[in-house]
């Protein structure tokens, strides 16, 4: 199967999680198409001052991998890390996390949700 890039699907949602501004979601596989796996696959861009907010995931896992610019998450320990062009964050089901854009470029990441199928909270 093959999508191409004028057939995704774009949204800017405001307040994604509570974070601040409106990052653009552009989803190159949909809930359908992933038979089952996941429910986000998305490329991100946070725009400067741009931010999604901290949330904890159960049953599934997130994966950010950034593609371009600097990223500042915070991972389970509350603890600020900052990200760059290459690095990966794994939220594990059962944690939490978030990710800001606190530099004046756009930042871009990809954006995987996998269900895991084992709560932490069960």
């Amino acid at each position: 199967m093959i999508t191409r890039k004028n057939d995704l699907h774009t949204e800017s949602p405001a307040n994604v999680k509570g974070g601040a501004g409106s990052p653009t979601m552009t989803y190159f596989m949909s809930d359908e198409t992933s038979q089952g796996i996941g429910r986000l696959f998305a490329e991100v861009e946070l725009p400067p001052g741009a931010s999604i907010g901290y949330h904890q995931h159960l049953g599934e896992q997130e994966v950010y991998y950034v593609i371009s610019g600097a990223a500042t998450v915070e991972d389970n320990d509350k603890q600020k890390h900052e990200l760059g062009a290459g690095d990966s964050m794994i939220c594990f089901d059962g944690e939490s996390h978030s990710i800001a854009n606190n530099t004046d470029e756009p930042v871009k990441i990809i954006a995987l949700v996998t269900y895991t199928g084992l709560s932490k909270s069960n």
